[in-house]
């Protein structure tokens, strides 16, 4: 997916398995193991205060307090537009809301995995690119459009739009969809 996170990323695991699990989430990436750091909210508060923020901060939230209170003490860390991945023990859809509410870009229950925070990453990185999509007219990109318009039959715009889809699946590995919206005489 082209998504660069090698200086970007830092994880926070206050117990074994959340910090396991980061450590290989953080290896399966080629981040470097001092990226995931042993501790909760607290410890991402003391390390986060000193330095730019990352963009992407997975957190563990069940050392102490409520995670709400935990994640306002980190909101007061990160730069704009930090994408945070908060991991707790409480699974309740009304604190997943307020979660989610709050700016976080997603919220996994313990036990984590591997797997599931590399979800949790992808749709982290998803929240962070809606931004640029909105700001280029409020539509999310998923295509290029390339439209071919003859002015009159039999110059050639079907053999242009062909040859150019073909170019662009087998030359350039595209995925091509190919529309002639000649509804009388279109190839």
């Amino acid at each position: 997916r082209g998504i660069d996170v090698r200086k970007s990323f830092m994880g926070f695991g206050a117990d074994d398995a959340t910090h396991a699990a980061l450590v290989e989430f953080a290896r399966e990436l080629y981040l470097p193991e001092e990226d995931v750091v042993r501790g909760g909210a607290d410890a991402a508060v003391d390390k986060l205060s000193d330095m730019p923020t990352p963009e992407y901060v997975f957190v563990d939230l069940s050392d102490n307090g409520t995670p709400l209170e935990q994640l306002d003490k980190l909101s007061g860390v990160c730069d704009p537009g930090t994408q945070v991945v908060a991991i707790g023990n409480v699974n309740d859809i009304t604190l997943y809301r307020a979660i989610v509410a709050s700016g976080v870009a997603d919220y996994l229950v313990k036990p984590v995995t591997p797997e599931s925070l590399k979800q949790a990453f992808e749709r982290a990185h998803a929240v962070a690119e809606a931004p640029a999509a909105q700001a280029a007219g409020g539509v999310r990109r998923i295509a290029d459009i390339v439209v071919v318009v003859g002015t009159r039959g039999g110059i050639g715009a079907s053999m242009v739009t062909a040859n150019m889809a073909w170019l662009l699946a087998h030359e350039n590995s595209k995925k091509v969809a190919l529309v002639d919206l000649d509804p009388y005489y279109g190839n």
